[in-house]
């Protein structure tokens, strides 16, 4: 693979139509609280649209207005925590936004622009990110595999952004 051995750092924007992993519910207030309400989008329709069991904890809102924003993690069985970004809409709707998750039926499109990104740089490569939901560590950051067919590396792609996702890309 020509110029593996350097570090390349390249940019790479991908555009998804639903590049962050979110759901929206009708905010019922009879019997919920807003962080509730929250912890019930985590552990259910988030979990299911990550493809992970979540354990939902959602900061408590003492005065749920609209425009009221409001955070949330779910951890899954392996101690990886989601962070989620929540805000009331409308007095009776919340939307709740993953800020650190990337769902897996999207990681075959993230390597995608990876290949696309790396190419220029390295050669024809595959860049394999697995097939599990990604889960960005504190440096926003996962580790891939780039591979040309004779050598394996590490490709760290650091995301600036997840919506639309957005990524440097560098092979160790």
């Amino acid at each position: 693979m020509r110029k593996m051995s350097k570090v390349v750092a390249i940019t790479a924007v991908v555009m998804f139509a639903a590049s962050a992993c979110n759901a929206e519910v009708d905010f019922n207030i009879d019997g919920l609280s807003l962080d509730e309400a929250g912890e019930q989008l985590v552990e259910g329709e988030l979990s299911e649209l990550l493809s992970l069991e979540l354990v939902g904890e959602c900061d408590e809102v003492k005065d749920p207005k609209v425009g009221v924003t409001f955070e949330c993690t779910g951890t899954d069985a392996n101690g990886r925590v989601i962070t989620f970004d929540g805000v009331l809409e409308r007095e009776d709707f919340v939307n709740v936004v993953s800020t650190n998750a990337i769902q897996a039926q999207l990681v075959p499109s993230v390597e995608e622009a990876a290949v696309a990104a790396l190419t220029p740089q390295t050669g024809p490569v595959e860049v394999a990110c697995g097939t599990e939901t990604l889960v960005l560590d504190d440096n926003d950051e996962v580790r891939c595999l780039i591979s040309d067919g004779n050598d394996t590396r590490d490709v760290i792609l650091t995301f600036s952004s997840l919506n639309p996702i957005q990524f440097n890309a560098s092979v160790q």
